[in-house]
This record gives structure tokens, sequence and C-alpha cells, in this order.
């Protein structure tokens, strides 16, 4: 509860207040920014797993589910259509889109497979983009990286425990994306890309406040528009305006976040609020 004197405002005690207002305003915001990992908790990460045949794909697939779900050889092209499945990663649900080797095809079905696979980047909300770092860079790998412009996605170079002949510099130069460095053949190989992951699901503000996210999209345009309201409170007494003015906005900002708790504003505590800010209900 924000108290005026019974007497006019003066520049101590409207500090005060501001202070106040800017704290809770603050605090709104860093709700506010849960919004994004609130809605992957929920509803899962879109992932979607990209390469030329033979990249490691499948292999990856397999590594994230701890089982073989995906038909891993050596012949280009196993993976025809695409497989998905959910896994859970660190409490985090993914919903892992293992896709076609893209690359040029003469084979019906395998095209099919490729065109699928290019639909899949466009949906997903994350793109692995493998890369094998034990093969040149070649006309498909720069295929996959035009696939990339507008999305969010990590660059994952492959089979890290097999002589580098990729050329990593390059691929950087090529795309501005998170580049890391894997294997699916060791205990912790995939420890680099589990923590890229996380660090786009929390948008690099770590696992701490778990258990504190916005989940929904109606919470989070009620917290908008709160946090609207006290800014332009906060714009107010930062122009000297009269308190009439500021406590539109303050009630305002409390009949939002009302909403969310499902408590009703009552008059009685409008009134207690409110009732030195000389205006009416």
């Amino acid at each position: 509860v924000i108290d005026f004197p019974e007497e006019g405002v003066d520049d101590v005690v409207l500090e005060d207040v501001r202070a106040k207002v800017s704290e809770i305003h603050e605090k709104l915001e860093g709700i506010r920014k849960t919004a994004h990992t609130g809605r992957i908790l929920k509803e899962g990460l879109e992932t979607a797993i990209i390469g030329k045949p033979n990249v490691g794909k499948s292999s990856l697939l397999n590594a994230l589910l701890r089982e073989d779900r995906a038909i891993v050889t050596d012949i280009p092209g196993t993976t025809r259509d695409t497989i998905e499945e959910y896994v859970d990663i660190d409490g985090v649900p993914l919903k892992i889109i293992d896709t076609a080797g893209i690359r040029a095809t003469e084979d019906a079905v395998e095209r099919i497979g490729v065109e699928k696979a290019r639909a899949h980047v466009e949906s997903a909300s994350l793109v692995l983009a493998l890369f094998d770092g034990s093969r040149p860079f070649e006309e498909e790998d720069a295929e996959i990286l035009s696939l990339l412009a507008g999305k969010d996605a990590l660059l994952v170079v492959t089979k890290r425990d097999l002589p580098r002949v990729l050329d990593t510099n390059r691929l950087k130069a090529l795309a501005d994306f998170p580049l890391l460095e894997i294997t699916t053949k060791e205990e912790d190989g995939l420890s680099p890309l589990i923590a890229a992951v996380m660090e786009k699901v929390y948008d690099g503000g770590g696992q701490a406040a778990e258990g504190a996210f916005v989940a929904d999209l109606r919470t989070k345009d009620i917290l908008d528009k709160a946090a609207e309201h006290l800014a332009a409170a906060i714009a107010t007494m930062d122009e000297g305006l009269g308190l009439d003015f500021i406590s539109i906005d303050l009630r305002s900002a409390l009949e939002k976040l009302g909403e969310i708790t499902g408590e009703t504003v009552g008059d009685d505590v409008l009134d207690e609020i409110f009732s030195r800010f000389c205006v009416g209900k």
C-alpha cells in the first residue's frame, strides 16, 4: 500500500513512492520475461534435426532418447521420412524431429522426405543444423545454412571423436549462430549440446527460478498491461502531474493483477489505498 500524507505530497515522499513503484515494475518485468520459458515447459520445444545424409542425425536422436529409435547405417538416404519423438532433458520437454538427409536425389520417396525436412525447418522453434566434422564443407552443407535464415538455430559439428577435416572457421564465418562440437560415442559427448539447448530455453537466465514461470498467453497479456500502467504512473510522477493522474494508473495496474489471482479488488480496498489521492472511484 502506497500511503500519502493528509496535506499534500513533498518531493521526498514522492521520490519514495516512485522508488517503490519502480521496484514493483522491475519485478513485474522479470516475471514477464519468463513467458518464453513457461510456454516451452508447458508445451515442449519443437526441435528439428537437419543435415546432409550420414551426418549423424539419427545417431543424435537415438542418443537423446537413449534407445535405438532410428535406423543408423552408412548408406545415404536411410532416413526417408521424419521421425518425431518427445524426450525430457533436464526437466524440459523437447519434441525432436529427425529429418531425411537434405540432398538432391532422383528417388521419388526420398525426395518427398527432403521436402518434408525443409517444411519442418520452417515450423520448428529451434533447429539443430548438423555438420560432419570428419568431412569437408560441401554444397549440401551450404544449402543447410541457407535454410536457417530467420530461424533460431545451433550449428552442431558431429563426430568429435574422429580426426577433424571440416573447416569450422569457415562455418562460423558463413552463419552467425552458436557453434558446438559433439559426439554420440562418449558418455558426456552430448553435454555441450544439452547446455546450449538449456541456454535457449531459459533465455540465458539459468534454471534457478524454475517454478515461477508465466505459462500461458492470457497471463502474459495481463502482466503486459499491468506493467504498462506502472510505467505510465512512473512517467506521470516524472512529469510532475497531480496525484489523481498517478492514482488512475496505479488503480488500473492493481485491477489487472487481480485478474490473475482471481481476487476481486473491492471498493473498500481501493478506498483504503486511494483515500488520500483526492480522486473518486
